[in-house]
C-alpha cells in the first residue's frame, strides 16, 4: 500500500485530486513521475479503478516504461493496460478495439517509417508519369495539404492534386498508415463510434508537448465519465518546430474547465542555480527548491571551439579524480554539429563520451535494405517495399524502379517469377511463421543472402552480424507484424555506442570461414538484444549503465540530470540562435532554461571571442548579460568591452597559464601532459622530403595557392581541425594561418598545437 506521506503538500494534492480535468504545472525537476505513478497507485489501490481503465499517454516509450517500472505490483495484465505513446496506444486501439475496415485498412496493416511516404510519392509519380514541379518541396507540399490551417497550398500547375489522391488510395492499397494517419484515423473512428467505452481516467504526461492532432485525440477519447489529469511544464515548450500546439494549458482549461494545480518546489539543483534559471522563467511561475545555495554559476571565456575542447578535457578529467563519475557530466550545445571537435578531442584525451545522437534506419543502410524485405514478404500488397529492397544497389538486384514494378504487377498477374533472383524467390515464398519456427542458418539460405551481402565485401562480417540481430529480435518478439510496427515506432531493438566505446562489434576485417556457425558469429559480432523482454520491449532495469560523460544537444537534455553540466557556445546566433518571430525568439530562451535545469551541483557556461560559423557574433552572448553579479563568477564582460585586443590576450594567456600550474600542483606530471601538451609553432625544416609530401596533389596546390611567390619560403603547417595551411604572418601572441580548406584564420598560439610539414 502506498504511503501518501513521502509526497510533499503540492505532490498530495495534485494525487487526491479527483476533479472531472485537473492540469498540473510541474516545474522541473519537481517530482513529476512521482506524482503521475502516485495518482495511477492511488486511483488503483484505494479508489478501486480498474488497471484497463486507466490510459497513461505519454511521449516516449522511455517515460511510458519507466512509469510501467515503478507500477510493477500492480494488479492487471499486461494486455489491459493502456500505458504508451499516443502512437503506440492509437495503433493499438486500431488493431484491437476500432472498426479499422470502414477505412479500407485490415487489422495487419504496418506503420510506415518517415521515408516510405516520400519513395510511395516517388513510385507513382514514375508509374504514373506524373508532372511535379519543384520535387525537393515535395515533402513539404503533402504536410501542409494534411494541415488543418484552411489556407489551401499553393497551386503549381502540375499533377499534386492527383498524387494525393493516388497516395491516399496506395496507402489502403498496401495497408500502411503513416504516424500522423494513426492519431487520425483514431479519433476519427472514436467520434464515430460513441459506443465505444473510453476510459475512466485519461492520464497525460508531458501535456505541454501536445499538438493539435492529438489534443483532437483527446477530445474523442474523453467520454462523459471520464476524467482527465495531465501533466506538463509550460516553460519547457521547445518542440514548437515540430508542431506543439500554442498555449496548451490556456487551450486546456478552457476547454475541460480544468482545475490548475502546481508542482513548485525543485529537488534537483542548488539554491544558486535555481536563482539564475528563475531569470528565464515564463507565465509567471514560480521556482522554489530545497537544497543547498551551492556554487555560483561558472562564466567561462574560451578563445574558439578547439581551444575549448582541449581545456574541457583537462577539467572533466580533474572532476573526475575528484570522485565525480564521467556519466554524471554533461556537455549540452546547441546544434549537433558542435559534437564531433569534442568527441574527437576527448577521445584522444583518454576521457570516454557517449554522444546522444538518435540513430535512424538509413544510418544502417544493411538494416534499412532487410526492413523492405521483411516487409513485403508479410504484405504483398506493399509493392514500395518491394521496389526498394530489388532496386538497392549495393544488397538488393540493383533493377531500376520501371523494371521492379514490372516484375512485381507481372508476378501478381500470372504468377510469373523473374529469373536468377532468389530475393524476389524468397520474399514471395517464405511465410510468417517460419521466422519464428526456423532456425537462423536456415532462413539465411531462404533468402541467398550471402550472394547479395557478398563475403568478399569489406563490411560484410558486420552486416551479417545486423540481420542476424533482426531475425533473433523477431524470434523474441515471436511475431514478425508486430516487431515491424515495434521497429517503425521505436527504432532499432538494440544499443548503439559511439566509436570509442565499441569492442567487439567492431569490424576487425578478418572475414568468418565457412567452420564457424551462426552462433559463433554473433557472439563474436554481437547485436546486443539484452535489455528487452520476450515481447520485444525494453527493459531499461537490464541496461548496464555506461560510465562516460554526455554529448547531446539541450532538446535531447530535456528529462536528463547531471551532477555538473557544462553549455557551450553562449553567443549570440548560436546561442540563441537567430530568430524570425517573438515566438522563436521565445522558445531559444525556454531551451536554455531546460539546458540550466539539467545541473544538480555545478554549472558552467561559456561563450567564444572567435567562434566558428556564420553570423555567430563573439564576445558574450545576451543569456550571460541577464545574470545577477551575485550569482554567477568569471564574467568581466564591462573589463572585456573597454580594454584593448592586446590586454584581453595577455588576459587570456595568464588565466591559461595559471590553471596549468594549478593543475601540475595536483596531478602527477604524466597526466598534465597528457591533459595539456606543450605547445608551439615549429619552423619548417630544409629536408627536401617536405617538398615532394607538399608537391603530392599538384592540382589541389594550383587551386588553393594563389600568391605562389609570397607563399613560397613561407612555413606549411597542419592543425588538428583546419587542416593543412600555409603560415602568413606571426607576432608574440597570435599566428595567422592561409588553410587549404577554411582560408584564413587568426589564431592564438597559446592555444593552438601546429605540427610542421
Amino acid at each position: 500500500m502506498m504511503d501518501l506521506n513521502k509526497l510533499n503538500p503540492y505532490q498530495k494534492e495534485a494525487v487526491l485530486d479527483e476533479s472531472p480535468a485537473c492540469l498540473v504545472n510541474a516545474n522541473v525537476g519537481s517530482g513529476k513521475t512521482t506524482v503521475l505513478t502516485a495518482k495511477v497507485r492511488y486511483l488503483c489501490e484505494q479508489k478501486g479503478v480498474a488497471p484497463k481503465d486507466l490510459m497513461v499517454l505519454t511521449f516516449t516509450n522511455k517515460a511510458a516504461n519507466e512509469i510501467r517500472e515503478r507500477l510493477e505490483n500492480l494488479t492487471g495484465k499486461e494486455e489491459d493496460l493502456w500505458f504508451g505513446t499516443f502512437h503506440s496506444v492509437a495503433l493499438r486501439m486500431l488493431q484491437t478495439i476500432l472498426p479499422v475496415e470502414e477505412l479500407g485498412y485490415t487489422k495487419e496493416f504496418q506503420v510506415c517509417i518517415p521515408e516510405e511516404e516520400m519513395q510511395m510519392a516517388q513510385q507513382l509519380i514514375t508509374e504514373q508519369n506524373l508532372q511535379i514541379k519543384y520535387k525537393n518541396r515535395l515533402k513539404k507540399r503533402l504536410d501542409q495539404s494534411r494541415q488543418k490551417s484552411g489556407r489551401k497550398p499553393k497551386d503549381y500547375g502540375d499533377d499534386f492534386e492527383r498524387l494525393c489522391t493516388l497516395l491516399e488510395e496506395e496507402k489502403k492499397k498496401q495497408n500502411k498508415m503513416t504516424y500522423e494517419e494513426l492519431i487520425l484515423h483514431t479519433g476519427q473512428l472514436l467520434q464515430s463510434h460513441p459506443e465505444i467505452p473510453r476510459p475512466l481516467w485519461l492520464i497525460i504526461d508531458e501535456v505541454q508537448d501536445c499538438d493539435q492532432s492529438q489534443l483532437d485525440l483527446l477530445d474523442s477519447l474523453m467520454g462523459k465519465d471520464s476524467h482527465l489529469f495531465a501533466v506538463g511544464d509550460p516553460n519547457q515548450v521547445i518542440y514548437s518546430w515540430r508542431g506543439s500546439a500554442f498555449q496548451i494549458f490556456f487551450q486546456l482549461k478552457n476547454r475541460y474547465q480544468a482545475r490548475e494545480l502546481s508542482l513548485p518546489i525543485n529537488y534537483r539543483s542548488s539554491g544558486t542555480i535555481l536563482s539564475a534559471a528563475r531569470r528565464f522563467l515564463q507565465n509567471g511561475s514560480t521556482l522554489e527548491g530545497v537544497k543547498d545555495e551551492g556554487g555560483k554559476v561558472q562564466i567561462r571565456k574560451q578563445y574558439d571551439p578547439f581551444q575549448e575542447a582541449e581545456d574541457l578535457a583537462a577539467r572533466i578529467r580533474e572532476l573526475h579524480m575528484q570522485g565525480i563519475p564521467y556519466h554524471e557530466i554533461g556537455i549540452l550545445y546547441r546544434l549537433q554539429n558542435q559534437s564531433a571537435l569534442l568527441e574527437q578531442v576527448l577521445t584522444r584525451n583518454g576521457i570516454p563520451v557517449h554522444v546522444a545522437v538518435k540513430e535512424k534506419m538509413e544510418d544502417i543502410p544493411v538494416v534499412q535494405w532487410f526492413f523492405h524485405v521483411l516487409r513485403f514478404c508479410v504484405n504483398h500488397s506493399d509493392t514500395t517495399s518491394g521496389v526498394e529492397a530489388l532496386c538497392n544497389k549495393t544488397y538488393g538486384e540493383g533493377w531500376t524502379t520501371k523494371k521492379a514494378l514490372q516484375q512485381i504487377r507481372r508476378w501478381e498477374t500470372d504468377g510469373t517469377l523473374p529469373k536468377n533472383s532468389p530475393l524476389f524467390l524468397g520474399m514471395v515464398n517464405v511465410q510468417e511463421d517460419v521466422f519464428v519456427t526456423e532456425e537462423t542458418d536456415q532462413l539465411w539460405e531462404m533468402f541467398s543472402l550471402d550472394r547479395y551481402l557478398m563475403p568478399s565485401r569489406a563490411g560484410y562480417q558486420e552486416d551479417k552480424a545486423c540481420i542476424l540481430g533482426i531475425f533473433d529480435a523477431i524470434r523474441n518478439k515471436g511475431n514478425i507484424r508486430e516487431f515491424l510496427n515495434d521497429v517503425a515506432l521505436y527504432g532499432l531493438p538494440w544499443m548503439h555506442n559511439s566509436e570509442n566505446q565499441k569492442t567487439e562489434n567492431i569490424v576487425t576485417g578478418n572475414y568468418v570461414t565457412e567452420k564457424q556457425s551462426i552462433e559463433d558469429l554473433t557472439a563474436k559480432y554481437p547485436i546486443n538484444t539484452a535489455g528487452y523482454s520476450a515481447k520485444g520491449q525494453k527493459d531499461s532495469s537490464r541496461e548496464e549503465e555506461i560510465d562516460a560523460v554526455q554529448l547531446m544537444t539541450l532538446h535531447a537534455s530535456k528529462g536528463l540530470e547531471f551532477t555538473c553540466v557544462f553549455i557551450i557556445g553562449v553567443n549570440d546566433g548560436l546561442l540563441p540562435l537567430r530568430g524570425t518571430s517573438f515566438d522563436q525568439e521565445e522558445e531559444e530562451r525556454r531551451l536554455f532554461f531546460v539546458g540550466m535545469t539539467r545541473a544538480k551541483e555545478q554549472l558552467e557556461l561559456s561563450y567564444y571571442t572567435s567562434p566558428d560559423g556564420y553570423g555567430i557574433l563573439p564576445g558574450p552572448g545576451k543569456y550571460l548579460k541577464i545574470f545577477p553579479k551575485d550569482l554567477i563568477e568569471g564574467l568581466d564582460e564591462p573589463k572585456y568591452a573597454e580594454g584593448s585586443a592586446a590586454e584581453h590576450l595577455q588576459a587570456m594567456k595568464r588565466q591559461i597559464l595559471q590553471a596549468r600550474e594549478e593543475r601540475t600542483l595536483q596531478m602527477p606530471e604524466e597526466d598534465f601532459r597528457t591533459i595539456s601538451p606543450e605547445i608551439d609553432v615549429e619552423k619548417p625544416d630544409t629536408d627536401p622530403c617536405r617538398h615532394e609530401e607538399k608537391e603530392e596533389n599538384p592540382a589541389r596546390s594550383a587551386t588553393n595557392h594563389t600568391d605562389t611567390d609570397s607563399a613560397a619560403n613561407q612555413p606549411r603547417v597542419a592543425h588538428e581541425k583546419y587542416g593543412v595551411g600555409t603560415v602568413i604572418s606571426e607576432n608574440e601572441d597570435t599566428i595567422i594561418i592561409r588553410f587549404d580548406d577554411y582560408g584564413e584564420k587568426e589564431l592564438l598560439k597559446m592555444f593552438t598545437v601546429l605540427h610542421p610539414l
